[in-house]
This record gives structure tokens, C-alpha cells and sequence, in this order.
């Protein structure tokens, strides 16, 4: 029978594919396996990840759980939040209203409600005024310390000058030495201990208080504490740096004083 060249040359080329691809399985199938292997280890995985016989990875139950779950631990951490935030503000008026009890001193507690955005002014707005007996130059402290003065008073609402502000100052007198000074404001965090002689008694953790030497701020209110001592360009006179015993600018909660 007669064959063609041409059929005789397939034969020919089709074996000898078939003997190269024989000759090459042995080294391709390691790898081919092992790329085979991993969707076939994964997809025998998926029961035992399963819960009631559905996958955790399309459950719809298990995915409204985890939002619910999620809610429930936000409304209790806003809950934490607020109680926290009422035992502080409760925590500060009982020491207010006990500082308040037995201080010899007339007392009207007021809370801060605006400060002044001037950039080189420290006032604050408290929510009582004159129908509360409040007057302009009356003391305003906290439980802690000296705050500043009343210069301003409404009906209702009453403007204070912070005792760091630029333009205040007290009568004040060392504690420890005795040594009559004067406060003066920076418009920073610390204030100034000025006017003091050369050879003045003064060293840092010494407590500054009010003198009463002047009408303004009754005597023995706490201002500070003196964090550092300093001489002047001239030699003339010392200087002190005060740290204020009130953290002015978290002021939320003071007390002014009625005469």
C-alpha cells in the first residue's frame, strides 16, 4: 500500500514528541504537583474551619455576630467614657464644695464657661455675675490655689484675669523666709517673683503665698512654688521663677469671693 512522505514525516515527528515529553515528566512533575497541591490542601481544609457545616469565611450569622459584637463594645466604651467623666467632675466639686465648707472666707462657686482668645490676655468667663453677689476685684481660687481677680461682671456672667496674664500681679510673701515679693504674670505657664533683694532668702520648693498687703487678695492663699532662682542683668536685685499651684489652663470649676 502506498503511503505519503507526508504522513510517514507526522508519525515520525509526533513519536519523537512523545518520547521528549516521556524523557520529561519525571523532573516536571515534582514541581507540578506541589503547584497542584496547595487549592487542593486548601479546599480539603475548608470543612473543618466550618461551623455547623458553613464556612466561617462566607457565614452571613457569623458576620452580623461580629458587627453586633462590635456596636456593643463601642456603646460600652463610651459608657466608661462618661462615668469616668462624672466621677471626675463630682470628684472636683466635693473637694470644692469641702474647701468651700471651711473656709472662713465668703464663697460662691462658678463654673468656667468661655476663655478669651486674645493672644496676650489670660481671662476666662465664669457663669455667675452681679445677681450672685459677685463684684469687680474680687479673688477667685479653687481648692488648690489663687486664680486671679474679677476685673468685669455681668448680670449673669463675670470676666476673671488669670494671675499669668501680662497686666497681674500680688502682694506676696515666702513662706519659709518670710520674704515680702511680688507675682507678676507672663503670660506663660510660670510666673515671676520680683523686687527681691540681692541677698534675699529664697530657694527652689519654697512655697509663695499671698501677703494680704494689699485689698485685693486676702492673706495665705496659696500662689506656687518657687522651681528656680535667678539674679538679674544689673546684680542689683534676685528674681524667681513660680510654678502656679492651679493648672490654669484646665481650669473648669473655681470659687470667687463675696464680700
Amino acid at each position: 500500500m502506498y503511503v505519503s512522505k507526508k504522513r510517514v514525516l507526522l508519525v515520525g515527528v509526533a513519536s519523537l514528541g512523545f518520547l521528549f515529553f516521556s524523557f520529561l515528566i519525571p523532573f516536571l512533575r515534582s514541581p507540578l504537583f506541589s503547584l497542584i497541591r496547595l487549592p487542593l490542601e486548601l479546599v480539603a481544609y475548608l470543612p473543618s474551619l466550618s461551623q455547623g457545616g458553613t464556612s466561617i469565611f462566607f457565614s452571613p450569622q457569623i458576620f452580623r455576630e461580629n458587627l453586633r459584637l462590635k456596636k456593643e463594645i463601642s456603646l460600652l466604651k463610651r459608657q466608661i467614657f462618661e462615668t469616668d467623666e462624672v466621677y471626675t467632675r463630682n470628684l472636683r466639686l466635693q473637694k470644692l464644695h469641702d474647701f468651700k465648707k471651711s473656709s472662713p472666707l465668703p464663697l460662691v462657686a462658678a463654673r468656667v464657661i468661655a476663655w478669651d482668645p486674645g493672644n496676650f490676655t489670660s481671662l476666662i468667663i465664669i457663669d455667675k455675675g452681679s445677681s450672685s453677689g459677685i463684684k469687680e476685684e474680687a479673688a477667685v481660687l479653687t481648692n488648690a490655689g489663687l486664680v486671679g481677680r474679677v476685673i468685669e461682671t455681668g448680670n449673669s456672667t463675670s470676666k476673671v484675669m488669670l494671675i499669668n496674664d501680662l497686666n497681674s500681679s500680688a502682694a506676696a510673701r515666702i513662706v519659709r523666709s518670710r520674704q515680702v515679693c511680688l507675682v507678676c504674670g507672663t503670660l506663660e505657664r510660670d510666673l515671676i517673683l520680683r523686687y527681691l533683694p540681692k541677698e534675699a532668702d529664697v530657694q527652689a520648693g519654697d512655697l509663695v503665698v499671698s501677703s494680704g498687703l494689699s485689698s485685693l487678695y486676702p492673706k495665705g492663699i496659696l500662689i506656687g512654688n518657687v522651681i528656680r532662682v535667678r539674679g538679674s542683668v544689673s546684680r542689683l536685685e534676685t528674681y524667681a521663677e513660680v510654678r502656679p499651684a492651679v493648672k490654669l489652663n484646665s481650669l473648669e470649676e473655681v470659687l470667687v469671693v463675696c464680700k
